[in-house]
């Protein structure tokens, strides 16, 4: 129970037979602390004790933050996932929980509570990757909401020998890879290749 939760209920206990309109006060004294298991692209994984109301960004702290090599989502998995420190099921289920990197980082993703025996597990990025007239061709980070568009502005935008209307995506489809004519605001999926093409003379 919250602590207002506690309250209530002994105002109410007290309240049928023993006092008249009691009020009771509730402090915590000493929180019990949970073990959670941090994975994944952070500096120290392993199992770290938090207090009870302690946050995702406190978990990270304590695991050292990120690495380079991580993608924007983080996930946590309630208990029965975990099997130790260092190891994490991925791929048996779907996470408990999902959330942006940046939303834990910027302390919108504070009501997400964590469970004692948690596992939050932080992926790797996965790439997509830019050639052709841009200025910085290579392989970038992708995020869910990546369009052709952006994948480019983080390439440094097309060169001037590039044309803006001559884009393709290469593709695995099936098994195959297949390059496909683009707009630059189609969506992008994980290993993706947008290659920028010269303008026609």
């Amino acid at each position: 129970l919250t602590v207002a939760a506690i309250e209530d209920a002994m105002e109410k206990a007290l309240g049928d037979g023993y006092l008249r309109s009691p009020q009771v006060s509730v402090e915590v004294v000493e929180y019990r602390s949970q073990n959670v298991y941090v994975q994944g692209q952070v500096r120290s994984p392993g199992k770290y004790p938090l207090p009870a109301n302690a946050s995702l960004m406190d978990a990270l702290f304590l695991a050292g933050s990120t690495t380079p090599e991580a993608g924007n989502w983080l996930e946590i998995y309630h208990q029965g996932v975990a099997s130790g420190p260092n190891t994490v099921v991925v791929g048996v289920r779907k996470p408990d929980i999902r959330v942006r990197l940046t939303d834990v980082q910027s302390g919108k993703a504070q009501l997400v509570g964590i469970k004692d025996g948690d596992t939050i597990f932080v992926p790797r990025a996965e790439r997509i990757y830019v050639t052709g007239q841009v200025r910085n061709p290579g392989a970038y980070a992708y995020d869910d909401e990546m369009t052709i568009f952006t994948a480019i502005s983080l390439a440094g935008g097309i060169t001037e020998k590039g044309s803006n209307s001559r884009i393709t995506i290469t593709r695995l489809v099936n098994g195959v890879r297949r390059e496909i004519d683009a707009r630059q605001e189609d969506m992008l999926r994980p290993g993706d290749q947008v290659t920028v093409k010269p303008r026609r003379l």
